[in-house]
This record gives C-alpha cells, sequence and structure tokens, in this order.
C-alpha cells in the first residue's frame, strides 16, 4: 500500500487553511468602553494644559484608529469635550479653520459645555464662533434614515430621526442593530451620510 506524499497533503492544508486566516487577520474585533474613553479625554485635556501637543496628538491619533470600537452612544457632552480638544489642539498649531470646525462641533453636540477652568477668560478661542458666520444646518431633501431593523443611527450620541447635520461640521455618526451591536462608525464631515444609511423610502426609516 502506498501512502500519499507528506509535503503534498501540508500544501493542500496550507491552501484550504491560509485563505481563512488571512480573512480573519482582515476583522478587527474590538471593545471599547465609554468610561475608558472619557479617560482618554481626560488625558488629552491634562496634556494640552501642559501645552504637551505633541503627546495630545499621539492620543488623537490613536484614537482614529478606535472609534469603531464604542461600545455604546457616546453622550454629547462627551463629544463636545472632545470637539474642544481638537479645537485647542488646533489652535495651539496656528490653524484656525481647523480650530473653527472643532469648536462648532462642541457648540452642536453640546452648546452648554464651558471651556475647561485653564483657559483664560481672555482667550480667543472662547470667542471664536462670535465672531464667525453662524452655523448652518443642512437636511438632506427626499431623503430618509435607513435604520437597521429595531436599530437606530446616533448622530453625536443622540438618536437621529432625519438626515440633518451641520455643514462642514464633524458630526459622530454611530450605527446599532437591535442586539445594540454596533454595525458602523464614522465622522461625518457634514450632512454626508454614507449610501447605505440613507433611503428615498419613508417606511424604512422607522427604527
Amino acid at each position: 500500500m502506498r501512502y500519499p506524499n507528506l509535503s503534498w497533503l501540508l500544501l493542500v492544508l496550507l491552501g484550504v487553511l491560509c485563505p481563512v486566516h488571512q480573512a480573519s487577520a482582515q476583522t478587527r474585533i474590538c471593545s471599547l468602553p465609554i468610561a475608558d474613553f472619557a479617560k482618554r479625554v481626560d488625558t488629552m485635556d491634562a496634556d494640552l494644559k501642559k501645552v504637551d501637543l505633541k503627546e495630545t496628538q499621539i492620543e488623537v491619533e490613536l484614537m482614529d484608529k478606535d472609534w469603531m470600537c464604542l461600545d455604546d452612544p457616546v453622550p454629547p457632552r462627551l463629544i463636545a469635550r472632545y470637539a474642544h480638544v481638537r479645537a485647542l489642539l488646533a489652535f495651539m498649531h496656528a490653524d484656525p479653520d481647523e480650530a473653527l470646525r472643532w469648536n462648532r462641533a462642541a457648540a452642536y453636540a453640546d452648546p452648554s459645555l464651558d471651556w475647561p477652568d485653564w483657559i483664560p477668560e481672555g482667550h480667543p478661542i472662547r470667542h471664536q464662533l462670535e465672531m464667525a458666520d453662524e452655523m448652518e444646518i443642512t437636511t438632506v431633501q427626499g431623503k430618509y434614515l435607513a435604520n437597521p431593523n429595531k436599530g437606530g443611527i446616533f448622530l453625536d450620541g443622540r438618536f437621529a430621526t432625519e438626515p440633518k447635520a451641520p455643514e462642514e461640521v464633524p458630526v459622530l455618526m454611530q450605527v446599532f442593530d437591535k442586539k445594540q451591536a454596533k454595525l458602523g462608525t464614522e465622522w461625518l464631515d457634514g450632512p454626508n451620510f454614507p449610501r447605505q444609511w440613507v433611503t428615498d423610502d419613508a417606511k424604512a426609516a422607522k427604527a
């Protein structure tokens, strides 16, 4: 009786298993509780207070990779705090346009949130919105939000009922299904909703 060549069997097994391994490697399974994100915002704020722009920028870049990991809708006040960090960081980097975008993002998420105590009353960032044009909020005409079945779309931590957002302002969109599993997370730049989350069907918008 002749046995198959072991080297040949090994190659066959590798051919079957390797594609599965590669596909699994491309899927990132992660979890970031809101409390942990809040601590990271605290760290960013503390670094800015020390004018440690390099460390703050590193924290921001790390968070850019982790938005998809958030387990729940982010409270609007926490989004506003993060937006304040981004506005201050941009201001300290002498980028007033980017500072204004994030300043408006904070005001849209939670207009009642004040700046940190360590920002002096006369600091220009506190008065930037007063000097700028009024924020323009736009609704996408003829479209509805395509909520997942018994799930929902959240904008800046609030359940959204229509595709509406301020122009040229970062807004955090999070999508969850009926089991509260996250289906998508990304920053919108104004009312530029991804195609899969808008529809022409009004009935499909019911969450």
